[in-house]
């Protein structure tokens, strides 16, 4: 525990807690003589505008925005969604333990203390209440943040596979490591809190445009940001290219960021780079030499080192350029790290293989064109003299329409056989989403159509031959797809082993 000065606010922005400190095990704050928690009226200082219905002295342990995650003790932010409204569960919340509530705007309709928010400000506030609940986790540790369309799970995987192998312990926050890719403020406070109490000194994280734009990473503060490419994806929530980026680049500044790590490669970069308000490092491949790229891995040279790299294709050299760079800032020797690469594969759902005994079966998340186009292509790379590269892909329901014909252009460019399927249609008709993908493509009539995912997988994998190559894009390390209202169990590689061992029999 450790202790810290007694004062209604400070120059950083952050209240200082009067005989608080972090204590590991529950998630909260302990006062000196066992009680916990913040006072109500000390987190209303953090919010101008904010004020305090009911008790000003009641004691808060921790936050969060969901009621069926509430502890006793906790607020319960009442942060209005899409498709939801959190005033018709502030009963549940109380009943579960809240010691108060957050509210936008007005009261709620309840006898509990609560912190009314102007509303404009709500998804702030509570960013900055949590960071706050939490003793500001992220000042006590070395946080690197990747944001990008493409290659932010790869290039935190890295990182932080890198981190562990030189004995420095590190946390995983992001689309492999929690249901969203960058958690609610609240749970990100607190997961970088339990990171703290359990001493790790390093976190690698991925920060969406959406969580940019949503303030879920308010007050956080990242030692050093990478932007790794920008192209279409999320315009349904953006509108357009330009805000996509803009809502990227808002990390790129001193509120957040100490220093950044920005591809140049990509035109969006170059943009990023020239207009970045922290010191940034450009990074790309000129200063790479690619000595050999197959089915195995990338050897190449890097500031007169040789190093060999078992992840596949030219998107992945990209994503250990950047692991490497941020390396270096974080203070750690380039042979040091050099000498652990070859021992880090692909994450889940990258380009990982299926055994097959006939063929090479890859499954990859790529959804979005451009992923798709660097997953084809790597994947081309494990083609045979005769062989066939074979695509089995669909696009997401109820998110940006327009990369749909985009996606069937790309995949009839680049692959040689192609089966549209379902992602995850969700409200949407399974159908309707496979048409959009079929515009793409100029000779739609050798497109096969096999809209049950599981069905798509067994044909593609029934036609495999010996020097065959199948990519199955998409969901990649998802366990569940979503149909309609319901989420089922779905798994891309247990479906493809499985039709692996149904087509050719046990696979040894």
């Amino acid at each position: 525990m450790c202790p810290v000065a007694a004062s209604m606010g400070s120059g950083d922005g952050f209240v200082k807690y009067h005989e608080y400190g972090w204590a590991s095990g529950r998630g909260g704050l302990l006062t000196s003589n066992g009680r916990s928690g913040i006072e109500l009226a000390a987190l209303a200082a953090l919010v101008q505008g904010s004020r305090v219905v009911g008790d000003p002295h009641v004691l808060v342990t921790g936050i969060a925005m969901d009621h069926r995650l509430i502890e006793k003790g906790d607020l319960f932010a009442i942060v209005p969604g899409a498709h939801f409204d959190p005033r018709s569960v502030v009963d549940q919340a109380v009943e579960a333990g809240a010691s108060g509530l957050v509210a936008p705007g007005r009261e709620a309709d309840s006898p509990a203390s609560q912190l009314v928010i102007p509303e404009n400000v709500i998804r702030t506030g509570v960013a900055r209440l949590a960071q706050q609940i939490y003793g500001d986790p992220s000042s006590k540790m070395e946080l690197v943040g990747v944001t990008g369309t493409n290659g932010k799970t790869t290039c935190v995987y890295l990182i932080s596979e890198m981190l562990e192998r030189l004995g420095a312990s590190s946390g995983r926050i992001g689309t492999l490591w929690g249901r969203l890719t960058t958690p609610e403020a609240p749970e990100l406070a607190k997961r970088l809190a339990r990171y703290v109490a359990d001493g790790y000194r390093y976190t690698a994280m991925e920060i969406s445009s959406i969580a940019l734009s949503m303030h879920r990473v308010e007050s956080l503060r990242v030692k050093v940001a990478v932007f790794t490419n920008l192209s279409q994806d999320h315009l349904d929530f953006h509108g357009s290219m330009e805000q996509y980026f803009e809502a990227k680049a808002s990390l790129f500044d001193p509120v957040y960021t100490e220093t950044g790590v920005v591809n140049v490669d990509d035109e969006f970069g170059k943009r990023l780079a020239l207009a970045s308000r922290v010191p940034v490092r450009r990074v790309g491949l000129f200063d790479v030499e690619l000595v050999e790229m197959g089915s195995q891995g990338v050897r190449l040279r890097f500031r007169g080192r040789e190093i060999f790299t078992p992840l596949v294709g030219r998107h992945n050299v990209y994503n250990l350029r950047f692991a490497l760079e941020v390396m270096d800032l974080l203070g750690f020797s380039l042979d040091d790290v050099v000498e652990v690469i070859p021992t880090i594969s692909a994450p889940r759902g990258r380009l990982q293989r299926v055994s097959s005994p006939l063929g090479t079966i890859y499954v990859d998340y790529a959804h979005s064109p451009a992923a798709l186009r660097e997953a084809l292509s790597a994947a081309r790379l494990a083609v045979g003299r005769n062989g066939r590269l074979i695509a089995v892909f669909g696009a997401g329901g109820e998110r940006d329409h327009g990369k749909r014909p985009i996606m069937g252009a790309i995949a009839e460019a680049n692959a040689d056989s192609i089966i549209i399927t379902s992602d995850n249609p969700r409200g949407e008709d399974p159908s309707s989403i496979a048409s959009e993908i079929l515009l793409g493509c100029s000779n739609p009539g050798a497109v096969k159509l096999i809209l049950d995912r599981h069905d798509a997988i067994y044909s593609a994998i029934a036609a495999l031959g010996p020097e065959d190559v199948l990519l199955i894009a998409g969901k990649g390390h998802e366990q569940t797809q979503s149909l309609g209202r319901q989420v089922v169990a779905f798994d891309d590689a247990k479906v493809a082993a499985s039709a692996v061992e149904a087509v050719f029999g046990e696979v040894r």
